[in-house]
């Protein structure tokens, strides 16, 4: 007995620290996510008062178009995903589509039940993850449709033996055994629903995790091909209706080769957000034409085909597995990630050179780039290629000569001149690339109506090429530049296949139209065009660390002079594990700072100047008042603004306010606990796949809707990376395998958002092309691979569409952190690119580090989720400049953004304490009051007790 009472005084006495401890650690979190907290509960964290001729000013700079109605918003929304649906969905295999418009229908595959986890899916995982608890299920959004969905099926596949196992982690798709469908009710029930089976397939992503190279149910197969369970129940389905539709809700690429000679139609429709689902049915009835084109390769056997995917994955640095400290990535693909490869090298088996071997381009993509079916046919006539100093301008007549109503993509692709078949140059070309794109209006099917004259625009700067080795510079080419439209890359290279003279005895596809080709004649290499940055500095090469041979002379990337010699191989061997040397693994450590201020004097601090940041709005940013603002921040206000969490701090020396900042590419949603809900959007890789840019410059601007209604002032998105294999976890966060298509779309949503006064962080730079050891990976590349694939989506957006906000990677370049490497912030993106942003980190505490002075210098600005500042690193007067710099580029940015709303250069900021923090307060002096209070009296009792033992004793 008396053992259960020294017992039950430990365990009283350890309860009390518990909640001591908790409740300490809640009023940490609290304090670091005071703004969020305060958003959410709608509680203001000041109040603003106007001193005279303030009351006088229009201080609205950022005007809702819906004067901040909700429900007016949520219907242009859901007006707007709906679109997205319905013009993204590609129709892979027509089959007998489109449907009937009514019918009594069975919904089959475990990827169609109402559990996210399991069924059908709305958006990824993670930062760009939606709530979807208000979204319409597949049965409720058919029968809104007029169509019977068999109840029995579908309480097969949510209640019932059908109910999916999906797991993304293990690779298991998820679909149940055919032997627990067959013999049963649901089996039997099809005969009454047997219009039409709509079969779901579906394959998240997710941040964090990549698509494995197994399958749970089959390790002879990888995640992303059609396990063997789907494929008998699409043979099923295949068997007992006379319509079987297939709908691949997936998140990106996946091999379909077994199911492509069977009657049946093939829709991918991605995922569609909130509301965007509620479109379908209108693309399978063909209420809708589907218009949507792929934005990646589908390709078969891909871990055998992609050259990008035997550099992928788990890749260790060491002498052994054992030994292994960090990661590794080589990108020895090169310039050929997606269409470039697989295009390239069929245009080169046609042509007879580079070594291409037994390259079989049919045997190895399903679908190339750019591609989709439609309801209807299209023709095009009047093609014309013509150029002025700066662009080269493409028309053609686009013509609706089928019997639906449809919009067509008419898509621009060039063909550079390949000089380095003789392996001297070092500069690599594709044989074609995307260099424009415009959708056409809905064309009707006769009349005026059913044609239109469409001009594409393509900027000469698309001419240009990155030449690492002997110019160390954007150059020319002197040469023939060809321009041609296709249905898709493949389409538009046959054409300019034909224009050389080849046809299919040559080894074509089919043959080309030579019609619809045009060229360009550049006389002399131009090396000064494009060899000047935006600060008036010499473009000139900066990647040297990044490339692996620099540290491995022999290594050879990809190239199109010899592709059978230099197809990659994994970089490591099997075991995929790299030896690096004493000097590249002392690399790995943190650079000294390498500031760009020299001999500075200490500056100003703490000035009383007058200033408000609401006096510099519009001002730019070289404009002399900046430097009379700067002087009245001290160091203790410089340092609260680049220590980011999720925002950044109101600043009272220059009245700004604290800013909100929220998490990620499909827009403002509740999902991820920052800020009040707004409204999830489709996937990136589903908006891009409209090829519409009108609609990815609308969302940006609803996006900016819900910021103005939940005071969100910054927006981590849109995701700019690129598809560099289908494996990569993150491909529905990110827009295309397409430099070039990425760039565009990015910078439409960036200038639609910027529209309503948000800055938008696109993210995250770069090379972050997997999820997989992620974090300080090394990955390797060359300069022109880097420049020309990875950086130009992000270099688009600042350059051509306004930019004002980044996020960084968290891997290597080449040895460093990019946010320790001063040549790609300062020099690239800052200098070459005239960024004048806010630069900010992703989640630091992933790094385990807090904010340096390195990354400061570097041309970095904030530190997410870091609240400790060493002020030892900024005592140098050089150091404080660059700390001045980074406030400079924070405080420009927001002083033209949707938080200063309602502030003039008279509004000043009072700072209130919000209710909710009183009751923090009280709850913590209760709770830990109480516990210490227990804890006290448990430790008099137990002394008590153990004193009665001895008397007793």
């Amino acid at each position: 007995m008396k053992g259960l009472n020294l017992a039950k005084h430990i365990v009283i006495g350890v309860a009390c620290v518990i909640l001591i401890v908790g409740m300490i650690i809640g009023d940490v979190m609290a304090s670091i996510y005071f703004r969020q907290i305060s958003n959410v509960l709608g509680q203001r964290t000041f109040r603003t008062e106007e001193t005279e001729g303030g009351e006088e000013i229009d201080s609205q700079y950022y005007k809702s178009e819906f004067d901040l109605d909700t429900e007016r918003l949520r219907t242009a929304q859901r007006s707007l995903v709906e679109q997205i649906q319905s013009e993204g969905a590609v129709l892979l295999k027509r089959g007998d589509l489109p449907m009937a418009t009514s019918g009594a229908i069975t919904i089959m595959g475990a990827g169609s039940g109402a559990d996210t986890s399991t069924g059908f899916l709305y958006g990824g995982g993670g930062s760009g993850s939606i709530a979807s608890d208000e979204a319409l299920n597949l049965r409720e959004i058919f029968e809104e449709k007029n169509y019977t969905v068999n109840p029995v099926m579908w309480d097969y596949y949510n209640t019932g033996a059908g109910k999916g196992n999906r797991d993304i982690s293990t690779g298991r798709a998820g679909e149940q055994p055919i032997s627990s469908l067959e013999g049963t009710a649901a089996a039997d029930s099809v005969a009454r629903y047997n219009d039409a089976a709509v079969v779901v397939i579906g394959r998240p992503g997710a941040e964090a995790n990549d698509l494995p190279f197994t399958m749970a149910e089959d390790p002879s197969r990888h995640s992303l091909e059609l396990s063997p369970n789907e494929l008998d129940l699409i043979e099923w389905a295949d068997e007992h209706f006379d319509q079987t539709i297939v709908l691949l809700n997936t998140m990106q690429a996946i091999e379909l080769r077994p199911i492509l000679d069977m009657d049946i139609s093939v829709l991918w429709i991605g995922a569609a957000g909130e509301g965007g689902a509620a479109a379908i049915p209108d693309v399978l009835n063909g209420t809708v034409s589907p218009s949507g084109r792929t934005v990646d390769t589908w390709m078969n056997d891909m871990l055998a085909n992609d050259p990008a995917v035997v550099n992928q994955g788990r890749m260790l640095w060491g002498e052994t597995e054992e030994s292994a400290s960090d990661q590794y990535y080589v990108y020895a693909e090169n310039i050929y990630v997606g269409y470039r490869y697989y295009e390239t090298r069929y245009a080169d088996v046609v042509a007879n050179e580079g070594n291409p071997g037994d390259y079989d381009y049919d045997a190895v993509v399903d679908f190339p780039f750019g591609y989709g079916e439609s309801y209807t046919e299209f023709e095009y006539s009047g093609f014309s290629v013509d150029e002025d100093a700066d662009n080269v301008i493409v028309t053609v007549t686009v013509t609706n000569t089928g019997d639906r109503a449809g919009r067509e993509v008419v898509q621009v692709y060039m063909r550079s001149p390949y000089t380095d078949f003789d392996r001297e140059n070092g500069i690599e070309k594709e044989a074609v690339k995307l260099v424009g794109f415009e959708k056409t209006k809905t064309l009707t099917t006769e009349g005026e109506g059913s044609s239109e004259v469409v001009t594409v625009t393509v900027p000469k700067e698309n001419m240009r090429v990155y030449d690492a080795e002997v110019n160390e510079t954007y150059i020319v080419e002197a040469g023939d530049y060809d321009f041609a439209v296709g249905r898709n890359a493949h389409d538009a290279l046959n054409n300019i296949l034909a224009s050389d003279g080849h046809d299919t005895d040559d080894g074509m596809t089919a043959n080309g139209n030579a019609l619809l080709v045009g060229t360009i004649v550049q006389e002399e290499t131009d090396t000064e065009t494009y060899s000047v940055g935006e600060n008036g500095e010499r473009i000139t090469n900066r990647l040297q660390d990044a490339d692996i041979r620099t540290y491995d002379a022999d290594f050879e990337y990809l190239t199109r002079s010899d592709w059978t010699g230099t197809f990659p191989e994994t970089y490591g061997g099997e075991d995929r594990v790299f030896a690096g040397t004493a000097e590249m693994i002392a690399a790995l450590e943190v650079p000294d700072p390498e500031s760009s201020f020299e001999d500075s004097e200490m500056p100003v601090t703490g000035a009383n100047n007058g200033l408000t940041l609401a006096s510099m709005i519009g001002l730019p940013y070289d404009h002399e008042s900046w430097d009379m603002l700067l002087d009245q921040l001290t160091f203790d206000d410089m340092s609260s603004l680049i220590a980011a969490n999720f925002g950044n701090a109101g600043v009272t020396a220059v009245q700004k306010p604290p800013m909100l900042d929220t998490d990620g590419p499909a827009g403002i949603t509740s999902s991820l606990g920052v800020g009040t809900r707004g409204y999830g959007y489709p996937v990136e890789v589903l908006v891009a796949s409209t090829w519409d840019k009108d609609l990815a410059y609308r969302q940006g601007e609803l996006v900016g809707e819900d910021a103005l209604a939940t005071l969100a002032n910054g927006w981590y998105a849109p995701g700019v990376n690129i598809h560099r294999s289908p494996f990569s976890g993150r491909n529905f966060e990110y827009y295309s395998e397409d430099s070039f298509l990425s760039g565009e779309f990015a910078g439409n949503v960036i200038a639609g958002a910027n529209t309503r006064g948000v800055y938008s962080y696109m993210k995250h730079f770069a090379l972050n092309d997997q999820e997989m050891n992620r974090v300080l990976a090394a990955s390797f590349a060359t300069e022109q691979t880097a420049r020309q694939i990875y950086f130009a989506p992000f270099e688009t957006a600042v350059r051509n569409y306004g930019a004002t906000a980044m996020m960084l990677a968290m891997n290597r370049i080449g040895l460093t952190w990019v946010g320790h490497n001063k040549d790609i912030v300062d020099g690239i993106v800052r200098g070459e690119w005239g960024f004048n942003g806010i630069i900010n980190t992703d989640t630091m505490g992933l790094f385990g580090t807090d904010i340096n002075d390195t990354a400061i210098a570097a041309g970095l600005d904030c530190f997410l989720s870091v609240e400790t500042v060493n002020e030892a690193d900024f005592s140098d007067p050089d150091m404080m400049m660059e700390l001045r710099e980074a406030a400079h580029h924070i405080l420009y940015v927001t002083a033209n953004s949707n938080g200063m709303n309602g502030f003039t250069a008279n509004t000043r900021i009072v700072d209130i304490i919000p209710p909710w923090t009183v009751g923090v307060i009280i709850l913590s002096i209760v709770v830990i009051g109480g516990a210490l209070v227990g804890f006290v009296f448990n430790i008099l009792r137990t002394i008590r007790n153990m004193k009665n033992k001895e008397v007793e004793a």
